[in-house]
């Protein structure tokens, strides 16, 4: 975002409806969160697993790139939670629908996905969860 020019790209917030003002910045956000999801936190199987620690970490490397004007708000906090949810939710079905192109289980657990920073541990994880027979793909 603005590396360029050694600068991060500064988002100003209306604190009542938690979105930024600008017509460009919501969508800049929204791109910088999708990478932050797919790059820098564990895929949780559901979201309600996240921990705070990976919320923490997520809200740092956003940090890293952007200033958000008033991000400890509370409103905004929770708008940023929401924009993580969507987006590891999107990465959670390109997972998904990565594990489900094998024809065997030992072949898709061997080929976990090269385009992200997912650990084999979290994809073993995944694996495991998408193996279950009770868990309706």
């Amino acid at each position: 975002m603005n590396k360029a020019f050694g600068k991060k790209l500064k988002v100003h917030v209306d604190l009542d409806t938690a979105r930024p003002i600008n017509r460009v910045q919501p969508a800049k956000l929204s791109s910088q969160v999708g990478v932050i999801s797919q790059e820098s936190i564990r895929g949780p199987i559901k979201w309600k697993d996240m921990e705070v620690y990976d919320f923490k970490l997520a809200l740092d490397n956003l940090d890293l790139q952007m200033e958000i004007e008033d991000i400890g708000d509370e409103t905004i906090q929770v708008k940023i939670e929401q924009l993580l949810k969507n987006r590891s939710r999107n990465a959670r079905y390109k997972l998904h629908n990565h594990f489900k192109k094998f024809t065997t289980l030992k072949e898709a657990q061997k080929n976990k996905p090269k385009e992200n920073s997912l650990t084999q541990d979290n994809w073993n994880l995944l694996y495991k969860y998408w193996s279950d027979p009770n868990v309706s793909a």
